[in-house]
């Protein structure tokens, strides 16, 4: 089975929720409620793990308003996760 990387995930999120932006603890949430991607000590993921690789992918992921967003790129980049 595929197991996507976080960023992965989160874009994916993004991408069903219309690209309309969301806070990273919604996103957080619903990370752990689909149990696609995990971590390898198998906690749940953090709002602030969702924060940081928004942050560390910035040519993907863009910040407004403490909402989160699949930049132009980052729409042009990820494609959703078929499993």
């Amino acid at each position: 089975m595929f197991k996507p990387t976080l960023h992965e995930e989160i874009a994916d999120i993004l991408t069903e929720k219309g690209n309309k932006g969301m806070t990273a603890s919604k996103i957080a949430a619903l990370v752990n409620k689909r149990k696609r991607y995990k971590k390898k000590n198998g906690t749940d993921v953090k709002s602030n793990q969702i924060s940081a690789r928004t942050s560390n992918y910035s040519k993907i992921f863009e910040k407004r308003e403490g909402l989160i967003f699949l930049s132009n790129k980052g729409i042009q980049l990820i494609k959703p996760i078929k499993i």
